[in-house]
């Protein structure tokens, strides 16, 4: 660390002269006071012509600090497979020595491409190799950039008079693409006003999170508007035509963390353009006489600085969600499409056909706020609004042909088929509200009389006369919404009323009601409360959880046979673990054994680099493919003729696409990565040893098919993810079991302790999000976080039940209670939907009587809001299982003072340490606190 300055000295004085005292405090820190001549004369030479202002002055003045404190260095440690890796981390200079920052803000971007599917860790060797292969030139092309920027610019962000030369280069493809990123560089430079300083490869700091990033480019112009810019070097699969969208979630999470960084520590108010920059990089593939795979750059993409020049989505920049447009009508815009967009992740699905419309509508609004941010182009946004007419029509459609007329008991309506459909009309309705009037905040920005008068040419003409047609359309449209809205307005109602209430046998659910007040909504339960809505909850969750015992009984008796014969040989046990995999060294891990061996998938994957289908054909069951993937193809294709039943171009598009993911008979087959079948059915020839030793054991071979079964059923009904149905084992802590053994004297003191956190994984509190710390309304999946997730290091299994036999009992019950809750979840939505829409009640007195008028008839008053409020409250506690509803009824506490004192109560009657006090605090609440009080009490009493 660099000793301050003698700003008494007459060298300090003439730095400062030179360069002015903010720039010379940097430069002091940078060069820990050893500053080459060569630096403050092109300083002083740039200052005479670029005075910084004083926001920027602020702000390199902060950064300085940073660069100071702040260095990387690579480090020695182990991933979750205890595998040594070489990891960079950050270091910083504190006065009592060196300390390793703890947070990185890449790794929050390698955790969220987890999330979604990309676990680098699980590639094999042949992809790991690829990647390395692209990773070396993403370093390698980032020091482009930073030499192109260190040409044009000094160390302090200013703008050199002359450019120096650029370096000669070896190989005439790195020639090219560096003459493409150093046009691309200097046309962004002229894109931003005259005087903004360009920081290249700057490390950021968060005190308060302990986290720090490396920001590719920033520019911060002299206003104090800041600019973010991060390259992204990658390749495409054949047929691409966007980046993945869980890069472009991740490069959001990135940028948004760059953003809230240089906001909350630097102090930066205005930000402009925030966005990931997309480099395409082509390489061809060599296969060499060892039969190993080399791979070749042959050049690489990259789009234009003018958005209108940009063609392909794959170029155009992924822009962080906040970025601004410039226009305060268009940024709205943009805010209303995320909002769907999430309104729309976060939604459940209840079947492949519903997910194939969610798929289709999420990339059709995605698309549109990216053509918007990084093109200027609108067109993406008239899609979301034909979407949302083509949407409305179809509910009004199906209503008058399938239920307007459908008896309330037909045995044609099932659970998940009426609540798919209310779960739509509500989405639809959402939508259109977020799009009301839209033609007239767009009007100006596609046509207006003097455009016409503007044309010249006949080409010009052709153009307005296009955009003049379009708004046209829009308007015809947006009155569509309108009608459709009001109409499913109704049509919520009216179905409610028969399909939701009568099916319920509840009459009059859209009529006015008493609100529940006093005693009666404190102590009665749901079937007892008098709103109907309520009532019909109740039902609804009662029969869905009946259906999931009487379900989940059948497979729990499979599972008793299957123990029941298992013991009769003895050593159960060992058994057992034939069906867990096993580390290279042998110890047990919580998923199911491997069926096929590691070397298909290797082999699979180094031939998806080389497109080799004919090893493919000589390597999977090509009929079981084929007769899947058939059925796969004709539903999405069914789904895309109705999502783009009036545009014939992105129809034809569209089922192009699905063919050549699907079927492996497509001359343009591409679907290596989406197609899930082509590992799904490798030939016998590819099964493990261990797998081969259950197959040739009917008790295992048994056993190990129910699970696969029941992991089949949870990836159809959404409990778990594709990518876990070949692995997925339930995760279940073994604490409770050991916890109550004969002599455990301190079983209910670690009980206590244990009941008063709040974990993901905890059973019978609801949905809980790590993030916010809040319940969540949506249905818990418990057992299924893997809680043996280190920080760093191995999986700890200290903790995770081996048990099988019972673990396999409890993932039951819980898939066939997701699968059936999840089925009636949308008619359980539109319930609160109805009693919004009533907005009426009946007056009544404090002892909860209604109060006639002066003819004798019930005083109906405006507003429902208490009752919206008992049902939301009984819809939380009853359906979605939250014990501890801590909005409403509940208040929530801060764990750290009361929980390390209950810590240490615990550690001295016990005489030893047998919880942590360091270990991470979670949210708990006072109910539950109380709740644990008094379970602790009964356990001891």
């Amino acid at each position: 660390m660099a000793s301050c300055p003698n700003t008494n000295l007459q060298s300090w004085k003439d730095l400062v002269a030179s360069v002015g005292e903010d720039i010379a405090y940097y430069l002091w820190d940078k060069y820990e006071g050893n500053i080459p001549q060569d630096i403050i004369d092109d300083i002083a030479i740039d200052n005479e012509r670029y005075q910084l202002s004083d926001p920027q002055k602020d702000v390199v003045k902060q950064l300085a600090t940073t660069t100071n404190d702040l260095y990387k260095v690579d480090k020695k440690t182990t991933d979750e497979k205890g595998k040594e890796v070489i990891k960079q981390v950050y270091m910083r200079t504190l006065p009592t020595g060196e300390k390793e920052i703890e947070n990185r803000v890449t790794d929050i971007v390698r955790q969220k491409a987890k999330e979604a599917g990309f676990d680098e860790e699980n590639l094999t060797t042949s992809e790991k190799t690829f990647n390395a292969f692209k990773r070396d030139l993403g370093i390698k092309f980032h020091g482009y950039f930073e030499d192109i920027h260190n040409r044009f610019f000094n160390k302090a962000g200013i703008k050199r008079p002359d450019a120096l030369d650029r370096s000669p280069f070896n190989s005439k493809v790195d020639e090219q693409i560096y003459g493409k990123l150093e046009t691309y560089f200097t046309d962004l430079v002229n894109s931003l006003p005259e005087g903004t300083i360009f920081l290249s490869e700057q490390m950021l700091y968060n005190p308060k999170t302990d986290t720090a990033g490396t920001v590719d480019l920033l520019a911060i112009d002299k206003t104090g508007k800041t600019h973010i810019f991060d390259w992204k070097f990658g390749t495409v699969y054949k047929g691409e035509e966007d980046i993945p969208w869980y890069k472009q979630r991740a490069y959001d999470v990135q940028i948004g963390a760059y953003k809230g960084i240089l906001k909350d520590v630097y102090g930066i108010k205005d930000f402009g353009n925030m966005r990931a920059i997309p480099i395409i990089l082509q390489t061809q593939i060599k296969n060499k006489m060892d039969g190993t795979t080399d791979y070749n750059l042959t050049g690489a993409a990259i789009g234009s600085v003018d958005p209108t020049k940009i063609k392909s989505l794959l170029l155009t920049p992924i822009s962080e969600q906040t970025e601004s447009t410039g226009d305060k009508k268009i940024d709205e815009m943009v805010r209303k499409i995320n909002v769907l967009t999430h309104r729309l992740e976060d939604s459940s699905a209840t079947d492949d056909q519903t997910r194939d419309l969610k798929i289709e509508k999420l990339s059709a609004f995605r698309r549109a706020a990216r053509l918007i941010q990084g093109q200027s182009d609108l067109s993406g946004l008239i899609q979301v609004i034909e979407v949302l007419k083509n949407q409305g029509d179809k509910i009004v459609n199906e209503y008058n042909l399938t239920y307007k007329d459908r008896a309330a008991t037909s045995l044609d309506s099932t659970d998940k088929e009426l609540s798919n459909f209310a779960m739509e009309m509500q989405e639809f309705l959402a939508s259109a509200d977020l799009f009301d009037r839209i033609d007239i905040q767009l009007e100006d920005y596609l046509y207006t009389p003097e455009m016409e008068i503007d044309a010249v040419t006949d080409e010009d003409k052709e153009y307005v006369a296009e955009l003049k047609a379009t708004l046209t359309g829009l308007r015809q449209q947006t009155r569509d919404i309108y009608e459709s809205r009001e109409q499913v307005k109704q049509i919520i109602m009216d179905f409610g009323a028969k399909h939701v209430g009568e099916r319920n046998l509840t009459i009059g659910l859209l009529d006015p009601e008493a609100i529940s007040k006093g005693l009666s909504s404190n102590f009665q339960g749901a079937s007892e409360i008098g709103i109907k809505a309520v009532n019909i909850l109740y039902k609804l969750n009662l029969q869905a959880r009946s259906n999931a015992k009487e379900a989940a009984e059948a497979g729990v008796n499979k599972l008793i046979a299957i123990r029941d014969r298992l013991i009769k040989r003895g050593n159960v046990e060992e058994l057992m673990n034939k069906i867990f995999k096993r580390t290279k060294d042998g110890d047990k891990v919580n998923q199911l054994v491997n069926r096929f061996d590691t070397a298909f998938k290797e082999e699979f994957k180094k031939n998806a680099i080389k497109d080799d289908v004919k090893w493919l054909f000589d390597n999977i069951d090509t009929d079981k493919v084929r007769e899947e993937a058939n059925k796969i193809i004709n539903r999405k294709i069914d789904t895309v003729n109705k999502f783009y039943a009036d545009d014939e171009e992105k129809r034809t598009n569209a089922i192009q696409r699905i063919k050549r993911i699907w079927d492996i008979d497509d001359p343009d087959f591409s679907g290596w990565k989406e197609n899930y079948l082509l590992q799904k059915y490798p030939l016998d020839k590819w099964y493990s040893k261990e797998f081969k030793e259950i197959m040739d054991d009917p008790d295992l071979k048994e056993l190990y098919q129910y699970v696969a079964e029941l992991n089949e059923k949870a990836t159809d009904v959404g409990f778990i993810s594709k990518k876990l149905l070949h692995s997925f084992l339930p995760f279940v802590r073994k604490e409770m079991a050991e916890r109550f053994t004969q002599g455990n004297w301190l079983a209910p003191i670690q009980s206590f302790y244990d009941s008063i956190k709040m974990n993901p994984d905890d059973v019978g509190y609801g949905s809980y999000d790590e993030i916010t710390g809040k319940l969540e309304n949506s249905i818990p999946k418990y057992y299924t976080k893997d809680f043996s997730v280190r920080k760093s290091g191995p999986n700890d299994y200290t903790d995770v039940s081996f048990d099988l036999l019972k673990n396999l009992i409890l993932y039951t019950q819980e898939v066939e209670k997701f699968k059936y809750l999840n089925e009636v979840e949308g008619q359980v939505d539109l319930l609160k939907t109805i009693e919004e829409f009533k907005n009426e009640h009946l007056a009544t007195n404090r002892s909860g009587n209604v109060i006639m008028d002066a003819n004798g008839d019930p005083k109906i008053e405006k507003g429902n809001e208490d009752n919206i409020k008992t049902l939301d409250q009984f819809t939380r506690a009853l359906f979605y299982g939250q014990k501890y509803v801590l909005s409403d009824v509940d208040t929530p506490l801060g764990l750290n003072k009361a929980v390390t004192a209950v810590k240490k109560i615990i550690n001295k009657v016990a005489g030893r340490e047998i919880v942590k006090i360091d270990d991470d605090s979670s949210p708990t609440s006072l109910v539950k606190l109380m709740d644990a009080f008094n379970r602790g009490f009964q356990l001891k009493t």
